[in-house]
């Protein structure tokens, strides 16, 4: 594989790698505020759940990118 490849699947890890923790700091942003304000737990439980499933997604991506990187190497 060229080196080229190689160099994108990285830029692809990384980028996973920054969604996962941009998306891990906006959940516990909303745990903290579920416990803040009570009253709007609903709204804030679907919005923790679309961020949980962007979340999954990202780790998915990460983990696909991560072994392509290694076949790569």
């Amino acid at each position: 594989r060229s080196r080229g490849e190689a160099r994108k699947v990285k830029q692809q890890v990384l980028e996973a790698e920054q969604t996962i923790q941009r998306v891990q700091a906006k959940i516990s942003e909303i745990d903290q505020a579920m416990l803040d304000r009570p009253s709007h737990s609903e709204e804030l439980a679907r919005n923790r759940a679309a961020l949980s499933k962007k979340l999954e997604l990202a780790e998915e991506e990460w983990l696909k990118a991560s072994q392509r990187l290694e076949q790569a190497a």
